[in-house]
C-alpha cells in the first residue's frame, strides 16, 4: 500500500498504521479485504490528511496526536517502511524519530531494523526503548549508500525483532548535521537529580512557559517521591491541545511513566499533578493494585501534597469535611454500616457514567484519607512499603480473581499496617471486606 507524507527540508512524517496503547489499536489500511498491510510508502506531494482523504485510508491517532507508522509488534504493525529520498553528498545518514517500549517477560526491550538499499546494501540499526510509547526521539540511523549529491535514493526500512516501532519522522541529512529541533514538538529536558524529567508539546499543543511548567513539575515530583519515601521514576508530561477527545473526562490523566495535561491546565498543577505523579510511582513499583486502592492513595496523596505546596488550606479542608461527611452520611453507592459490600471497592475501572465514576473516586479517597489520618507522620511510606512487600500476594489476588473481594480485603490488610491500629470500624462502615485473620 502506499501513504503520501509530506517532506520538508528532507524530513518525513508518516502515517501511523496502529495507535499506541493509550487508545484501541487501529490498522491503517485500504477499505479492503485483502488483510493488513505489509509495506508502508513515504513519499513526497502529499499531505498525510490528504494521503487519508485521497485514498481511504483510514488514520489513526496516538494520544499525542502523532501520525507514524508502527513498524513489526503484535498489533497489525507492518514488516518495511519505505522512503524515497534525496542523498546530501558523502557520509549522507538516515535519521529516525521513533518510539520503542514494550513489556517482554517482564522486562522492556528495544528493537532491531535493517536498512536496505537495492540488492548489496544492509545496514543494521539498533533502537533502544524510549521509556514510552509516546516518547518520540531522534536516532542517527544509518549511513547511506555511496552515491552522488542530490542523487534520488530508494530505501527500506525493515523490522527484524523486538519490540514495536512507531516512526514519526525522518530525514537525510549531510555527514555532520543533527535534525533541526523546530522540525518536532517542543521538549523541555531538567538536568536535576532523580530518574529523566521532561515536558513535551503536543500535536497541536503550546506550552506556554516550558521552565515555569518544568519547576511545577518538578516540585510536585520531589514532593510525593518525599512522601512515599521512594526514589523518583522517570517522568514525562506530555502536554495536549485543549479540547483533545483523549481527556474528556478530566484535566489529566496517567499512562505509564507519562501523564498527560491539557494545556489550558499547565498552569494549575493542584488539580491534577500529584494525583498522577502518585500513579507513575505506582507503575515503577510494579505491583497490580485493586483500582480504588489505586485511586484512593492518588486522591490522598494529592490532598496532602496540595496543602504542602502550594498553600490551599481552605480547599484541602473543604475536601477533607466532604470525604469526612461521605463517611458519615454515605450516597447512592453505598451507606455506612450497610452489610453490602461497597461495590466501590469491587471495580477494576471507573465507571462510564459520571456520577457513578465522582462516587468512586470519593469512596477510595475517603477510606484511605481517613487511614493516613489515623496513622499520621509516615503513613504513606509504610503504604508504600507494606504494597511492596504483599507484592506477591497483590498479583495473585488483583490479576487471578474475579469479584475482587480477596484483592480489597488484602487492601485493607495493607491499609491497617500502614496506620499501625485496627481499622475494623472504619472498614465496616464504609463496606469494605474484612481481611482474613
Amino acid at each position: 500500500m502506499t501513504i503520501g507524507a509530506k517532506k520538508v527540508a528532507a524530513m518525513g512524517r508518516v502515517p501511523r498504521l496502529a495507535g499506541a496503547a493509550l487508545l484501541a489499536a487501529a490498522c491503517v489500511g485500504i477499505a479492503s479485504s485483502a488483510g493488513p498491510p505489509e509495506v508502508a510508502e513515504a513519499e513526497s506531494g502529499l499531505s498525510v490528511r490528504e494521503a487519508a482523504s485521497d485514498r481511504g485510508l483510514v488514520a489513526a491517532r496516538c494520544a499525542t496526536g502523532q501520525i507514524c507508522v508502527r513498524l513489526g509488534g503484535k498489533e497489525g504493525g507492518v514488516s518495511r517502511l519505505e522512503l524515497h529520498a534525496r542523498s546530501r553528498g558523502a557520509g549522507s545518514r538516515l535519521w529516525l524519530r521513533l518510539a520503542c517500549h514494550e513489556r517482554w517477560n517482564g522486562r522492556w526491550k528495544g528493537a532491531s531494523l535493517r536498512l536496505v538499499a537495492g540488492e548489496s546494501f544492509s545496514k543494521p540499526v539498533e533502537v533502544a526503548d524510549t521509556l514510552h510509547l509516546e516518547r518520540f526521539e531522534w536516532i542517527d540511523a544509518a549511513p547511506l549508500p555511496e552515491v552522488p549529491d542530490g542523487a534520488e535514493i530508494d530505501l527500506g526500512l525493515e523490522w527484524l525483532s523486538g519490540a514495536a516501532v512507531d516512526v514519526d519522522q525522518w530525514a537525510v541529512l549531510a555527514a555532520r548535521a543533527r535534525p533541526d529541533p523546530a522540525w518536532s514538538p517542543r521538549v523541555w529536558i531538567d538536568g536535576s537529580e532523580g530518574g529523566p524529567l521532561e515536558v513535551r508539546e503536543c500535536d497541536g499543543a503550546s506550552v506556554f512557559d516550558g521552565e515555569w511548567v518544568m519547576k511545577l513539575l518538578r516540585e510536585s515530583r520531589d514532593d510525593v517521591a518525599l512522601l512515599l519515601g521512594a526514589s523518583p521514576p522517570p517522568l514525562f508530561l506530555f502536554a495536549l491541545r485543549a479540547g483533545d477527545g483523549a481527556l474528556d473526562a478530566g484535566p489529566a490523566f496517567q499512562n505509564r511513566f507519562g501523564i498527560f495535561v491539557r494545556e489550558d491546565e499547565l498552569h494549575l498543577p493542584w488539580r491534577s499533578y500529584a494525583h498522577e505523579i502518585s500513579h507513575v510511582f505506582e507503575e515503577q513499583s510494579g505491583v497490580p493494585l485493586p483500582w480504588f486502592l489505586s485511586e484512593g492513595i492518588a486522591g490522598a496523596v494529592d490532598l496532602v501534597v496540595t496543602a504542602r505546596r502550594f498553600g490551599r488550606e481552605d480547599w484541602t479542608r473543604e475536601r477533607e469535611l466532604a470525604l469526612d461527611r461521605l463517611l458519615v452520611e454515605g450516597d447512592a453507592f453505598h451507606q455506612p454500616g450497610a452489610a453490602a459490600v461497597n461495590p466501590a471497592f469491587l471495580l477494576q475501572r471507573a465507571p462510564a457514567d459520571a456520577d457513578g465514576r465522582r462516587s468512586a473516586y470519593e469512596w477510595s479517597t475517603a477510606l484511605v484519607f481517613a487511614a493516613a489520618r489515623t496513622g499520621g507522620d509516615g503513613f504513606f511510606r509504610r503504604l508504600h512499603a507494606g504494597i511492596a512487600e504483599h507484592g506477591v500476594d497483590f498479583v495473585r489476588d488483583v490479576r487471578g480473581e474475579r469479584d475482587g473481594l480477596a484483592a480489597a480485603a488484602l487492601a485493607g490488610r495493607v491499609l491497617s499496617e500502614a496506620a499501625g491500629a485496627d481499622l475494623a470500624e472504619l472498614f465496616r462502615s464504609a463496606g469494605l471486606p474484612a481481611a482474613a485473620p
